[in-house]
């Protein structure tokens, strides 16, 4: 009996459920205008959402599929200088891990990274390649870290000298389909290692990748300690440091024991480190201020964070849009809700079905979207430099995500209009008395709300162009322009500086040539130093380029007092400095030239000039104190050529290669393109701003064709009555489209304090950065007024030229 009325309840539910989508079905066909413009509007909306979504998905996924990711660090380092800002950076000396890991009981695991500097070329039999992401790493950090191997033993694939782990793709570079264990390749400085193990290729949310990892040992065994030195000792810090705490260890107690433990073996000079731990999953979002942490491949969390809430801004606008549209042909629909009620329809029935309508256009946008989602995702793809699709997520993430997004969306956007059309009363419908009533506050914040969105992401696009338009057109100190760099670091090259350099000048096309140990757009090598009037217990640290003669005019370079090194003087090899204006501001010397000074375990000597301060790192940073030393250290060659000879000496500079070095193949790359790498995130970040911008108003405009249709509705007979007492068809737009004005000027009033505080805040990452003039806030606004009023005046138009008999007649 109760199984039978348990059958019959369930029949009605499902025949109940039949009928009201056979309803909501029938009604979007009836209304097939609005139900489009509903299906489009939801469906750009949702694409946006999900597409982003898988974005953010992968950037939040960076580094967490290691087992126990919640418990391993990175040790950094907190340089605290006297009259200088403190800075962070993530390296420390190579054998702060072991020591770290035999002294203190709340390390269970720790492991030394030191990816190399530049490419390395690697060879086996008569193949040689040049590779990427070339590390070495000790035994611990197959343990620290899930890299699966698919051939060879994790626990003791780096344990002995010259052994090394690759990854599988790079293994069939060299080794085709055979099997790479036990074969032996030539790496750097023509070291052999063995093939122990081969690891799966690196996923692309790893902040950690590498195509050849070579076992720790082989840098400490005896026959490669003296030329790896500075990769193991407490003096040199270059070295990466991760280690993994047991449970409920405070990371931050952890960080001062290891400070005491790093002062206690290092000198006394180095003191004014402090050592602390920044957690795996922080890694990759919360790098952007650590000095060399750009290895790990980090991003600005800026970009992720901002990307969420623009996914957030088009998903309100488009549901803000369905509300619109729906009431607005709620109106057409009140006569059937009349004759629903009249027929005993209760209020709880008639939402329920408005909600049955909502889920189904919902559900038909979602489906639309994914489809318009997949087909877009690679051109999404091209703008974040991201490689995502639709495998990033299981199976049943995505199922439950799509659920939560068509019940949160139908929810949104389906409550307001469900419960509009069922509070008609019968008598009203059919005395045509239906009015907005008490909830036109409501209609009109959502107008406000969606125009204040989109004029904040107008107004952000216009600042952020203007910010790398400025970045990338900024006077450096340097001319950058018609500049090649060669790197000869690991070449054959590397010794052969002097005589490839005169064959270099040979071309009609060079005009200059230096070189150098480091170049503009890269890390600087960080000394102690001791200027005169100062101690070594100062703790006094500074950026140190060591170069030949003909480094300030290859780059184009300004003294401001004294000379630069001279190749007519020989002492200037060991007694001559050159410093940068920052170097005397930070030394607080008025007169340098002629002050003595010296680079800790380096050089002693006298400045001999001060340079015009340049910027060889990022505009988010301040110039910073930097000393040029005479060294011939030809680790790159910078190469000036003359404009429009670019291809012809690109020729040239190769045949020169082929000359001096068979093996390692020809390398270079314009030093313009390497400074700019400093603003890929923001050039993204601008390109995704400027797209979804343009979605959010097309959206936008959208709702305000909906509520533009919901008032000359309402106003019909008004606008009748009005032409026969003799209005004419622009006293109607102006009627019509007064409102609405004056609520996006509302909008733009509320979105100019809220940008400039989000705008102010981004620029804060600059040490140089544009103004915000009033024009950047006013010309969204006008656009967006005019936009708005072109959207109105359609529909205001279309009603001023109705017949006022007509109009008068219809209510």
């Amino acid at each position: 009996m109760a199984l039978g009325w348990l059958v019959q309840e369930k029949a009605l539910v499902a025949l109940m459920l039949y009928h009201q989508l056979k309803l909501a079905f029938r009604n979007i066909r009836k209304n097939t205008v609005f139900s489009l413009i509903n299906v489009f509007g939801l469906t750009v909306g949702l694409t946006s959402c999900i597409i982003i979504s898988l974005y953010l998905y992968h950037e939040f996924s960076y580094d967490r599929w290691h087992p126990g990711h919640q418990q391993i660090y990175r040790v950094n380092k907190l340089t605290d200088e006297k009259g200088k800002q403190a800075q962070r950076n993530g390296i420390t000396p190579g054998l702060l891990a072991p020591a770290a890991l035999k002294e203190i009981p709340d390390i269970i695991a720790a492991g030394r990274f030191r990816p190399w500097f530049n490419d390395v070329l690697v060879s086996y039999d008569t193949v040689s390649l040049k590779l990427q992401d070339v590390a070495y790493a000790d035994e611990a950090w197959l343990e620290l870290f899930n890299f699966p191997l698919v051939r060879g033993d994790r626990h003791s694939a780096l344990t002995e000298p010259f052994t090394a782990v690759i990854t599988a793709s790079a293994a069939r570079s060299f080794f085709g389909n055979a099997d790479p264990i036990g074969k032996t390749l030539i790496t750097l400085n023509d070291i052999p290692v063995r093939v122990t193990g081969v690891a799966r290729d690196i996923p692309s949310n790893s902040s950690m990748r590498f195509s050849l990892l070579i076992s720790w040992p082989t840098v400490t065994s005896p026959a490669n300690a003296n030329y790896f030195f500075w990769m193991n000792n407490w003096t040199t810090q270059v070295d990466f440091t991760f280690v993994k705490l047991s449970q409920q260890t405070a990371a931050a107690d952890v960080g001062r024991k290891l400070s005491d433990l790093l002062h206690r073996h290092m000198p006394e000079k180095e003191y004014s480190y402090t050592l602390y731990l920044q957690a795996l999953d922080d890694i990759h979002l919360h790098s952007s201020d650590i000095l060399y942490a750009d290895v790990f491949h980090s991003t600005s969390g800026t970009i992720v964070y901002t990307l969420m809430a623009v996914a957030v801004f088009i998903l309100l606008i488009a549901c803000f849009n369905f509300i619109h549209l729906t009431t607005a042909g709620a109106l057409a629909r009140a006569k059937e809700t009349g004759v629903q009620k009249v027929l005993g329809a209760t209020r709880i029935q008639l939402i329920r079905q408005s909600f049955a309508e909502s889920v189904l256009v919902c559900a038909i946008s979602l489906l639309l979207s994914l489809v318009l989602a997949r087909t877009l995702l690679p051109f999404f793809d091209r703008l974040t430099g991201s490689p995502l699709n639709f495998h990033l997520l299981p199976v049943w993430k995505s199922g439950l995500g799509l659920v939560a997004l068509l019940i949160a969306v139908s929810a949104l956007a389906g409550a307001y209009p469900a419960l509009f059309l069922s509070r008609f009363r019968s008598t009203d419908v059919f005395r045509n008395i239906i009015r907005a009533g008490k909830d036109g506050w409501l209609r009109k914040s959502l107008v406000t709300t969606q125009f204040v969105l989109s004029i904040l992401l107008i107004i952000a696009t216009i600042a952020v162009r203007r910010q790398i338009i400025f970045m990338t057109t900024k006077d450096l100190g340097f001319d950058k322009e018609q500049l090649i760099v060669l790197p000869l670091a690991n070449t054959d090259l590397e010794g052969k500086g002097s005589e490839f350099t005169k064959a270099l000048q040979q071309c009609p096309g060079i005009l200059s040539v230096t070189a150098t140990n480091r170049v503009p757009g890269q890390s600087f090598n960080g000394y102690g130093i001791i200027p005169e009037g100062f101690r070594l217990d100062d703790h006094l640290l500074a950026n140190v380029l060591e170069t030949d003669t003909r480094f300030a005019s290859t780059y184009g370079m300004q003294l401001t007092k004294g000379r630069f090194f001279s190749a007519d003087l020989p002492t200037d090899t060991n007694n001559a400095i050159v410093i940068n204006e920052a170097m005397a501001r930070y030394l607080n010397w008025k007169d340098p030239v002629g002050k003595r000074f010296e680079v800790y375990e380096e050089t002693k000597g006298k400045v001999v000039g001060v340079v015009k301060d340049f910027n060889f790192a990022s505009l988010r940073e301040s110039v910073q104190p930097l000393a040029f030393l005479l060294r011939n250290n030809p680790l790159y060659l910078s190469v000036r050529i003359r404009p429009g000879s670019a291809q012809a000496t690109i020729a040239w500079l190769q045949t020169q290669w082929k000359r001096f070095d068979q093996r390692y193949p020809f390398d270079y790359f314009f030093l313009d393109q390497q400074m700019n790498r400093y603003y890929q995130s923001d050039s993204r970040l601008l390109r995704v701003l400027a797209i979804f911008a343009g979605i959010a108003i097309s959206i936008a405009c959208l709702g305000l064709f909906g509520i533009s249709i919901y008032t000359t509705k309402q106003r019909t007979k008004e606008i009748g009555i009005r032409k026969v007492l003799g209005s004419n068809v622009a006293d109607i737009i102006a009627l019509l489209s007064g409102d609405m004005i004056r609520l996006v000027i509302l909008a733009c009033l509320i979105s100019f304090p809220l940008a400039w505080w989000a705008l102010d805040h981004w620029l804060r990452d600059f040490a140089y950065r544009v103004d915000l003039p009033l024009w950047i806030f006013l010309t969204p606004s006008v656009v967006i007024v005019l936009i708005a009023f072109a959207t109105i005046s359609f529909q205001a138009i279309k009603a001023a030229l109705a017949n006022p008999v007509i109009s008068l007649r219809s209510e």
